[in-house]
């Protein structure tokens, strides 16, 4: 990140290099029915951007997660944790997910 920037621009190159938790097992088939029309995404795209980004984000959920009961402990509060996606979301996100992988 750039000083003075309040976000990241991260390359495609870039994205390929970050290989983490969830390896790649989709087939051409798969791709093409979770594909929507006119959309142009292959699976060398998925390869090399979507899982590297599908592991930030659930680096990024756990973090939440994990400061979130840790809040809740320094309050004594039993609250459950807030909700990033409502619920039919992270069912649909969960599906979806589990066709990429």
């Amino acid at each position: 990140m750039r000083e003075n920037e309040t976000y990241y621009q991260i390359l495609r190159s870039e994205w390929s290099q970050y290989k983490g938790m969830h390896p790649f097992t989709m087939t051409s088939a798969e791709l093409a029915h979770l594909t929507s029309l006119n959309d142009r995404i292959s699976l060398q795209d998925v390869q090399e951007v979507y899982v590297p980004m599908l592991d930030y984000f659930d680096v990024y959920f756990k973090k939440h997660i994990e400061l979130h009961t840790e809040e809740q402990q320094f309050l004594n509060q039993q609250k459950k944790p807030c909700r990033l996606l409502s619920e039919s979301q992270e069912v649909w996100l969960s599906e979806r997910v589990q066709r990429l992988v």
